[in-house]
């Protein structure tokens, strides 16, 4: 099996341990073989697979301290290129590693601060060239490939430059927009419109085959789009999430 060439975090907080668990499951049942590396604060009371690897930032805080710990993390780390995303979205389907890999190979040969691996289709409506919501330029079309045909497209305009959808990041890039001080909508919502004048590094977004599918599992207290990941769950954490 083809591993990761990059590693795998996943950021949460101490409100939000019992949907990591499922966040957990979920990634391990497609991809049992990748190390997850999980930034958090106080350890979850369960036990986490031997994959999972937790990282403490330390005490928890305000949430505008958000920004503040993993820029203090990513600044210390080794890691030039990594996925990074947060724990309330859950895979449907198996991510497609070689993918992710010649991805990666694209992004290391050109300026490339963040590759989205997830779908902009499936968060607005329609194909990303005629998608409201994004202004993009067409980079390559792609066919024949093992993973399927899929559209290369340069992001120029949109409001969401910056989220927190599991991307690759170029590390340079992220701590550009990682500043200390924000929560993480004004990340998404300050940093988007900072990093639209950014005149070094691109943004990456893709169309058609897609590497990493996933459903917004959780949000403002409840779960959401059960159907899509509950059956991949144990018995005993299936019966919590439906109770």
């Amino acid at each position: 099996m083809t591993k990761l060439n990059v590693p795998f975090y996943a950021s949460t907080n101490n409100k939000h341990l019992e949907c990591l668990e499922v966040f957990v499951h979920t990634f391990n049942h497609y991809i049992p073989e990748q190390e997850l590396r999980i930034l958090g604060y106080d350890e979850p009371s369960y036990d986490l697979p031997d994959n999972c690897k937790f990282i403490s930032m330390g005490e928890q805080g305000d949430v505008s301290e958000w920004s503040t710990d993993l820029r203090k993390y990513f600044l210390n780390s080794n890691d030039d290129y990594f996925i990074y995303g947060t724990e309330d979205v859950f895979f449907y389907e198996t991510p497609k590693i070689d993918y992710i890999n010649y991805l990666l190979e694209r992004m290391r040969d050109n300026f490339v601060g963040r590759i989205q691996l997830t779908d902009g289709e499936e968060e607005h409506d329609g194909t990303l060239e005629i998608n409201t919501c994004y202004d993009v330029k067409l980079i390559e079309n792609i066919i024949g490939n093992p993973w399927g045909d899929f559209k290369l497209f340069e992001l120029i305009a949109s409001e969401y430059v910056i989220n927190t959808q599991y991307s690759l990041w170029n590390k340079e890039y992220f701590l550009k927009y990682m500043i200390d001080g924000m929560t993480p909508w004004q990340f998404e919502i300050e940093g988007s419109k900072r990093a639209s004048h950014d005149s070094k590094y691109d943004v990456w977004m893709l169309d058609g085959s897609i590497p990493i599918r996933k459903k917004e599992g959780y949000g403002a207290g409840g779960w959401e789009h059960v159907d899509y990941w509950v059956d991949v769950l144990s018995d005993e954490l299936r019966e919590r999430v439906l109770r």
